[in-house]
């Protein structure tokens, strides 16, 4: 009978125990969103928790530092809007209960209030194989709460908004090279962060770059045709456009994977080739290794040049054959020429030398031996 007397005792006690507790517990002070740090232009709502009563029952002021910054009112809740450096400070709530006039106050909240803050980009390893991407992250001031808005732009492009899979997109993997900025936003209404500085993005691809030439004979000579071809191993299926340089200087107007030229002394040397993706003149390739030609000055004859020297010759020796022809007729022509003009002179002498005789006296001289005769 004894014990169940104690134990009745016992628990009256604990029940007056909490009652007690309850009726003077502290009030708690709350703000939202939960911030460590908050920046010009922002808002924050102080909540006043009495844990007593009904919120009806009490009266509400806010103290900053130690003074009064919000008088008594019937509302637990404050919002201070379009926050400014000197809404920063410590602050507490205190609470009147309208029945009796007791009082009391809450914990300390720190308000930590800074200037508009800028955004940071950051990125990883821009060198890369063809197909792989690069990292970028965004932060602002290391503060929470914020999520992010990338944008990208080019030299030759206006800025636009990246589509993004993740809500946050904190981080982001690119495979394009460019101009990246980023900014912050967080709340409702939503706040916006100063964009960040401009984040430059080349990407270098690590692929081998190898030049090939065709025809590869250990020695050119001065008038042949070559072709260099620049290879990027695992970049087949990429359309490149292409860099070449000629002991050390950039060859113009040149921006295919191949490099066709007819070769002079003057070709020697070593060439290099360096190619971009044809959509992103921000990400290239490496130098490729340095391929040398030697170009003599004695060109050797060619196979393929054969047919050409032997419809040459054909041509010449036809014209030869003509020339010869004529040659002789011009020669027989002139010999016929020559036996008249000797016989023409000859009989112009033979006149000058009778100067009377004619026909009729040669005639005339034969017939004395007529007439003996008869």
């Amino acid at each position: 009978m004894m014990d169940h007397s104690f134990l009745c005792v016992l628990g009256l006690f604990w029940l007056y125990t909490l009652l007690c507790t309850g009726h003077t517990q502290g009030a708690v002070l709350t703000i939202d969103p939960n911030w460590l740090t908050f920046y010009t232009g922002e808002s924050v709502t102080f909540i006043c928790d009495m844990k007593e009563g009904t919120n009806t029952d009490w009266e509400y002021r806010i103290l900053k530092d130690g003074q009064e910054s919000v008088t008594y009112n019937s509302h637990p809740l404050y919002e201070l809007t379009l926050l400014h450096i000197r809404y920063k400070g410590e602050y507490r709530c205190c609470g009147l209960l309208k029945t009796s006039h007791d009082s009391k106050c809450s914990n300390k909240i720190f308000l930590n209030v800074r200037d508009k803050p800028r955004a940071e980009v950051t990125a990883g390893t821009t060198t890369i194989s063809v197909g792989g991407s690069v990292t970028l992250s965004c932060s602002v001031d290391n503060s929470a709460g914020w999520k992010y808005q990338w944008f990208r732009r080019t030299s030759h492009t206006s800025e636009y908004r990246l589509k993004t899979n993740d809500e946050q997109n904190r981080t982001i993997s690119v495979s394009q090279g460019g101009i990246y900025r980023c900014r912050g936003e967080r709340g409702d209404p939503a706040y916006y962060s100063d964009m960040s500085n401009d984040a430059s993005i080349n990407i270098i691809f690590s692929n081998q770059v190898v030049v090939t030439r065709q025809p590869d004979w250990p020695q050119i000579f001065s008038g042949e045709k070559i072709t260099l071809t620049c290879e990027i191993q695992g970049g087949e299926t990429t359309e490149w456009m292409c860099v070449w340089r000629h002991l050390g200087s950039i060859i113009p107007q040149i921006s295919s994977k191949q490099f066709t030229f007819t070769v002079s002394e003057l070709s020697s040397g070593d060439y290099q080739c360096q190619c971009e993706r044809r959509d992103d003149s921000y990400s290239s390739t490496k130098w490729s290794e340095a391929i040398r030609l030697s170009v003599s000055a004695v060109s050797r004859p060619e196979s393929s040049s054969f047919p050409v020297l032997l419809m040459v010759g054909s041509v010449i020796g036809i014209i030869l054959l003509i020339f010869l022809l004529l040659l002789c007729l011009c020669k027989r022509s002139k010999d016929l020429c020559c036996i008249r003009w000797i016989q023409s002179q000859s009989s112009s002498q033979s006149s000058s030398s009778h100067p009377g005789v004619n026909q009729n006296e040669t005639n005339q001289y034969s017939s004395p031996l007529h007439d003996l005769s008869t």
